[in-house]
């Protein structure tokens, strides 16, 4: 493409006026400013927006090169965008496509790396503060696996505890223990089972909405047999 004379004059007045950012629109050839090309510490050029699919370079040699590209630059940003639609639509995104099962996949021969993380009770709603845990957990698994480590992330609930049964003895308007043994020890405990997956629906909702990643199809759920009797012989091994 060739640069006219009036271009050339345009270009005086974009770069008197770039520290301001501004913009300067004149028959619709100059649209914004992106950024100075730096090099070596300091400045060497300006890159300029021209019209949709053509941007331009001012070099130190006060040349100028216009480039062609397919389509436009970018895409204008909405100023009423829904930041929520558009969370919900990566969300879609990550699921129909697997992304998360696909960055495991994909490393599946990497070295190992294992991250511990203390699972949430599911009988319990999400708050505030899960949201920041929830956050700073999943930031270190993810700068794992793009450093090329196998990072199993196996999602868990944690079902044992005093906050489980004193729910559930609310729950059957009990207090205490003597009155847990009267009622019964085993439905007791089914009842303790029962309410410990409360929120677990609200809990995977939130996790995904948080972009959160970990295997929630198939959980360790610390009432089973197998996690049990996997903390009876960790701690004959300790001892």
């Amino acid at each position: 493409m060739n640069i006219t004379s009036e271009l050339w004059a345009e270009r005086n007045v974009f770069l008197s006026r770039r520290q301001r950012n501004s913009t300067v629109i004149r028959n619709n050839i100059f649209l914004e400013c992106i950024k100075y090309v730096v090099t070596g510490g300091r400045e060497c050029g300006s890159l300029v927006l021209l019209r949709a699919g053509l941007f331009a370079i001012y070099g130190e040699k006060q040349s100028i090169e216009c480039m062609e590209i397919g389509g436009a630059m970018y895409q204008k940003v909405s100023t009423d965008l829904n930041f929520v639609q558009r969370e919900k639509e990566i969300e879609k995104f990550w699921k129909e496509n697997h992304i998360f099962e696909k960055s495991m996949e994909n490393r599946k021969e990497g070295p190992a790396y294992t991250f511990y993380d203390g699972p949430p009770t599911a009988n319990g709603k999400p708050h505030i503060g899960h949201v920041l845990t929830r956050v700073i957990k999943d930031m270190i698994p993810r700068y794992r696996t793009m450093k090329g480590y196998m990072v199993p992330r196996k999602a868990g609930w944690d079902t044992h505890g005093l906050p489980v049964e004193l729910e559930v003895e609310n729950l059957l308007g009990l207090d205490g223990k003597e009155q847990i043994e009267q009622y019964g020890l085993d439905p007791f405990i089914s009842k303790c089972k029962e309410s410990v997956w409360k929120y677990k629906e609200m809990w995977e909702d939130f996790s995904g909405t948080v972009g959160f990643w970990a295997d929630m199809d198939n959980p360790y759920v610390t009432y089973h047999d197998d996690y049990i009797e996997s903390e009876w012989w960790a701690l004959k091994k300790i001892w």
